[in-house]
């Protein structure tokens, strides 16, 4: 991944200026496969690689064309200069285009492989830290307790730290079946996703299958909130519709009721 990262910033030291991409912006359209591929100013970064032009042995007709000429590698290190390579200059190009911070390509590498959210929410209304400030310091504190033994509690997490106004809370759920391990580690995962999906916000809400994490600048312990929330819907049509009642009418009787009984009486608020 190194080698990845050396021969990436090297090829692409100055590849795309603000003036050339405000003189393409107004000729060229603003799409995957021409930002990655076919802007001029982007050649140079895959001159060094002539396996790259090799790999496309027609122009493609959209950027899921070209991603599948290189997914045909089986060397996995060339599917890596790929991808690194493609997401450094979307982001690039779009941090001239709308004047936005790049992310660090570290940041950006420690997202790689990780799962994406079933759903996020960021809340760019209570406001935004500075990346340096106590705010960013305090938060990073926080999540940095997630690998203590002793931080998760069956499942649960909350934290706080430093002082008003740049005081930093935390709570972390986990799914009931799961060890503190796996727990941890999605908790973790969340950390990671919720910082680059919701870059320098003051809170912010993920779920994932496995744990759902939220953090806030205001306590958010003990409280029952309605938002931020998430809604997941099936599209799907029903062809029995009858059938699909009494279904659901099986599901909510009983045998609900009484899982919800035992998951009220449990420590980890969870049956099966």
């Amino acid at each position: 991944m190194q080698v990845v990262q050396s021969w990436l910033l090297k090829n692409n030291s100055g590849t795309i200026t603000p003036s050339a991409n405000r003189a393409l912006r107004q000729s060229l359209p603003e799409d995957p496969l021409h930002a990655f591929w076919l802007c001029k100013e982007v050649e140079c970064v895959w001159h060094p690689c002539t396996w790259a032009s090799q790999s496309v042995s027609s122009p493609p007709e959209n950027f899921c064309d070209l991603l599948n000429c290189f997914l045909r590698f089986h060397d996995d290190f060339r599917k890596e200069i790929f991808v690194i390579a493609a997401w450094f200059l979307w982001n690039r190009r779009n941090a001239l285009h709308f004047g936005r911070t790049a992310q660090p390509l570290a940041s950006i590498l420690s997202m790689a492989g990780h799962p994406s959210f079933i759903c996020h929410t960021c809340s760019p209304g209570l406001g935004n830290y500075t990346t340096n400030g106590n705010y960013a310091a305090n938060l990073n504190h926080v999540f940095s307790s997630f690998s203590s033994n002793t931080a998760i509690d069956n499942g649960f997490y909350s934290a706080s730290y430093g002082q008003d106004p740049d005081k930093v809370y935390a709570i972390g759920l986990c799914r009931g079946d799961l060890n503190q391990d796996v727990c941890r580690s999605c908790l973790n995962d969340s950390t990671l996703a919720l910082i680059q999906l919701c870059p320098n916000q003051k809170e912010a809400i993920g779920w994932y299958d496995n744990c759902t994490l939220r953090f806030s600048n205001h306590s958010i312990f003990g409280s029952e909130d309605d938002i931020p929330s998430c809604y997941r819907y099936n599209r799907n049509n029903v062809s029995d519709v009858d059938g699909y009642g009494k279904a659901v009418k099986s599901l909510l009787g009983p045998d609900m009721q009484l899982l919800l009984k035992y998951a009220s009486l449990s420590w980890l608020k969870f049956a099966k």
